[in-house]
């Protein structure tokens, strides 16, 4: 039974992600095109046909059928444990939020106070300068109170 839901929840899942709105607002798009370029192409009912392989009776192995070309033809990354629908869609919303984030920080002019706030939180996790020359000072208190537990009720 895991095996037939398994496969059912991953097409359903790219049918809802499918018809979303890609435009970022940013200039370069070369990264999502990237991995949109690497997003299974639905058809007509939301089902990537060209992962399936129709060679085998969906009677005897539904999986193999629905994902039997995925499986021979795609390769998991030398970075990752797994890889599948899930993660591609993952990758596609982290570049374009990192594209949102820079276009933010590279912005001339007025600003929003939400683009404010984006662009002084990115601009400090940046500036690895004062980072490193701060060092742990912004944390010694918490350290001490850490090294200054000894019983479980400390800990409390």
């Amino acid at each position: 039974m895991k095996k037939l839901i398994i496969p059912s929840l991953m097409v359903l899942g790219l049918v809802a992600c499918s018809g979303g709105n890609t435009d970022t607002s940013v200039s370069d798009n070369s990264v999502v095109e990237s991995v949109e370029a690497s997003k299974p192409v639905l058809g007509k009912f939301g089902i990537a046909m060209e992962s399936m392989d129709t060679s085998v009776n969906p009677g005897d192995n539904f999986f193999k059928f629905m994902n039997g070309s995925w499986l021979e033809n795609t390769e998991i990354p030398a970075d990752r444990s797994s890889f599948g629908g899930f993660a591609i869609l993952r990758d596609l919303s982290e570049e374009r939020v990192k594209g949102i984030i820079e276009a933010v920080a590279a912005k001339e002019g007025e600003l929003t106070s939400d683009e404010q706030k984006i662009r002084d939180f990115y601009n400090a996790f940046m500036d690895t300068e004062s980072i490193e020359a701060a060092g742990l000072n912004s944390i010694q208190d918490d350290i001490a109170t850490i090294r200054s537990v000894s019983t479980r009720e400390d800990v409390l």
